[in-house]
């Protein structure tokens, strides 16, 4: 694997480390209604775990 992907994937994955923390806590105005907030936290771990696949997945 050549130095230029791993740092690019490693930046990408950053990236979509920060944004699924942000969709989290987006997520907690659900706090009062856990299977809202169960529901929230499910799908936008699924969408994130799509993207950083795809980090890691792209030369």
């Amino acid at each position: 694997m050549s130095t230029e992907f791993v740092i690019k994937a490693k930046r990408c994955c950053s990236i979509e480390h920060d944004r699924l923390v942000g969709e989290m806590e987006n997520c907690d105005k659900f706090a009062h209604n856990p299977s809202k907030w169960h529901r929230c936290a499910r799908v936008a771990s699924r969408k994130s775990s799509e993207r950083a696949k795809a980090c890691m997945l792209r030369k």
